[in-house]
């Protein structure tokens, strides 16, 4: 599923072609999804991202689980929790 039904290019060289969009969940053409699966977003505040944004939050408002996924962080704390001038062990942490 995506805003658009149209190929696009993975890392790797892979292709994905979504089955759906956006707008087929929004019209009732097609079921809410139960798990909405949010890939790394360059930059998820811009303004070019707020009718994704506004979409997730619709989802979850109807009882989709949200998942995102990150590519690259080395750290997987949320920054709140980094100590001044350190950073976090590397791997997976459990926020304090």
């Amino acid at each position: 599923m995506a805003a658009e039904r149209r190929v696009s290019p993975l890392s790797g060289g892979a292709q994905l072609l979504p089955d759906h969009t956006l707008a087929e969940v929004d019209r009732g053409a097609v079921p809410e999804p139960d798990v909405v699966v949010v890939p790394a977003v360059t930059d998820p505040a811009d303004a070019k991202e707020a009718r994704l944004r506004d979409w997730i939050v619709e989802r979850h408002r109807k009882g989709a689980h949200v998942l995102g996924v990150c590519a690259g962080r080395s750290c997987w704390r949320p920054p709140a929790c980094w100590t001044a001038g350190t950073r976090p062990p590397s791997g997976p942490t459990s926020a304090p």
